[in-house]
């Protein structure tokens, strides 16, 4: 029998329990009705043994749980359906059929199968009453003095039954609890070991992935001929696409521990579609695509959501609307805030998708068609992971598509309308010149990134390659703001930082730079008092729009 699952598995034991205890309770009834002068009836009851001992050869085979339920509750109840109709519904231990029938039912197929077999039982009761006005061709009535020595002996049989019955359920009951509680250990150790694994290798591509973009941007700083630029544009997005493809896979395995948190805020819906738009403008200029965007209502638009999850979605869904639309074609961005829900329509007349690609394709690493990602690239894991943020967030993204027409995605959430925030400072005009910051990191090459980046935007930078160098540095010297990585040599930033601020009358503000983007790591980070969290690799906007909170 298929077991899909542990309650699958409990069930399908039962049965074949039940199974086995009804076989031996028939053979046992046989021979009381061959001694009670009964042979039809103890042919009766040995077709149903027979039919029982089939059921259990087939169940081995592989069938269905519900069928095979199913036909071990006809079994049982074809009996007591003949000696109800055959004396008119006058044999007590026959109207047990009816009663047990269904209870078993619901404990083995759940409420609907009990329903059903309930409702067969009513009916049998009814023809039962009916059959001697109805005129059924019923068997002989069966002998008064037979029939007590018979009922005496069923009663028994009815209660050892039950005993049995009962006694086996809890055996069952405890053994499939210790079965579930083993799974799910097994289970939880499985999506650990998952979870450290992947962010141990995020670590360490992200280190040598911070100097590849580092020294990428440093070097289109420079002066560069035209095909050095090109060339330096390539490397740039190889590396951004790399590392979105980290984030996906690190992303993707939060969502299915459920441990991926949101960070609310008030955030202007209006801006960030624009923003968004903007960041896909380029693209769609350059394939030959109109790209729009139109605003629905008067606002208020300000609202509680995590900015970056919404723009992550939104951005992927007008990347693959860019990807599968032939030039000169359109994509259309819509947006409306209402009844506190945002909804976000991103409609393109591409290739389109039909219904039966439709059903797999917010799967993991499911594609709408496997010529895609050789033509356009891609794993197959954003729209799973579109659709397991929006329902992160209490909502969904749907689809209507026509193929060659085209397809719209929809992202529906709830969004709670938020009070306007005070302005913040615009970090474009903060000037970072004399900035004082120590740099604890200790690879080579982030060493050179992180300095040349600073040094750009007017900063004056020390680097040391050790905690335990900073916390002696910061003592020495005043800084204006410590970056710390997470991974050192002798003592790691989280305990740098606790030293530090025990032994400092009066320590800078400490920033962790690190490769750990963990949701751990950043609330270690705030145990330990770290004000600020830096991801490598190293984007120059958050760095500087980081430090200018310090100035």
């Amino acid at each position: 029998m298929a077991l899909p699952g542990t309650e699958s598995h409990y069930r399908a034991r039962l049965l074949i329990a039940l199974a086995c205890v009804t076989v031996v309770l028939m053979v046992a009834g046989t021979g009381v009705y061959l001694a009670l002068g009964q042979p039809w009836s103890a042919a009766l009851v040995g077709a149903r043994v027979l039919a029982m001992i089939t059921l259990l050869l087939v169940c081995r085979r592989g069938i269905s749980l519900e069928w095979a339920t199913n036909g071990l509750m006809a079994i049982i109840f074809s009996g007591n359906a003949v000696v109800l109709i055959s004396s008119g519904a006058t044999v007590p231990i026959a109207l047990t059929g009816p009663i047990l029938i269904p209870i078993l039912a619901t404990t083995l197929t759940g409420i609907r199968g009990g329903v059903v077999w309930g409702t067969i039982g009513v009916v049998v009761l009814l023809v039962s009453l009916s059959a001697s006005h109805l005129g059924l061709p019923v068997p002989e009535q069966v002998d008064a003095v037979k029939f007590d020595q018979f009922r005496t002996v069923g009663i028994w049989f009815v209660l050892l039954f039950s005993i049995i019955l009962s006694l086996m359920i809890e055996q069952l009951k405890r053994l499939s609890l210790d079965e579930l509680v083993a799974a799910r250990q097994q289970a939880d150790e499985a999506t650990a070991a998952r979870e450290q694994f992947l962010a141990r290798m995020s670590h360490e591509i992200r280190t040598p992935l911070n100097g590849v973009l580092g020294m990428t941007r440093l070097m289109q700083q420079t002066t560069l001929t035209p095909r050095q630029a090109h060339l330096m544009g390539g490397v740039l997005r190889s590396g951004d696409h790399l590392l979105g493809l980290l984030n996906d896979l690190l992303d993707l395995s939060k969502l299915d521990a459920g441990r991926l948190d949101l960070e609310l805020r008030p955030i202007d819906v209006c801006e960030l579609v624009e923003d968004t738009t903007a960041l896909m403008r380029p693209a769609a200029t350059e394939k030959g695509l109109r790209l729009t965007l139109q605003v629905e209502g008067d606002g208020p638009w300000w609202a509680e959501l995590d900015s970056n999850r919404v723009q992550q979605i939104v951005l992927n869904l007008l990347s693959n609307a860019t990807k599968f639309t032939e030039p000169g074609g359109t994509v259309a961005l819509r947006v409306a805030l209402a009844s506190g829900r945002l909804r976000i329509d991103v409609e393109d007349t591409g290739v389109g998708i039909t219904a039966a690609q439709q059903e797999a394709l917010f799967e993991q690493f499911t594609q709408a068609d496997a010529s895609i990602a050789r033509h356009h690239g891609g794993t197959g894991l954003g729209l799973a992971i579109c659709r397991k943020l929006a329902r992160r967030m209490g909502g969904d993204v749907l689809l209507q598509s026509t193929p060659g027409v085209g397809s719209c995605f929809t992202l529906d959430i709830p969004a709670v309308v938020a009070v306007q925030p005070a302005a913040a400072r615009d970090v474009d005009v903060i000037v970072l010149a004399g900035l004082r910051v120590l740099v604890a990191e200790d690879h080579a090459i982030n060493q050179f990134v992180i300095r040349e980046l600073l040094s750009a935007a007017g900063c004056v930078s020390t680097i040391v390659e050790d905690g335990t160098d900073a916390v002696a540095r910061c003592l020495a010297e005043p800084f204006d703001v410590v970056l710390m990585d997470w991974h050192m040599p002798t003592l790691d930033g989280p305990e740098a930082a606790i030293e530090l601020q025990r032994q400092h009358p009066n320590p800078p503000p400490i920033i962790a730079l690190t490769a750990n983007v963990s949701a751990e790591a950043r609330q270690r980070c705030r145990e330990v008092g770290m004000v600020g969290f830096l991801a490598k690799p190293i984007v120059p906007a958050d760095l500087h729009a980081t430090l200018a909170l310090y100035v």
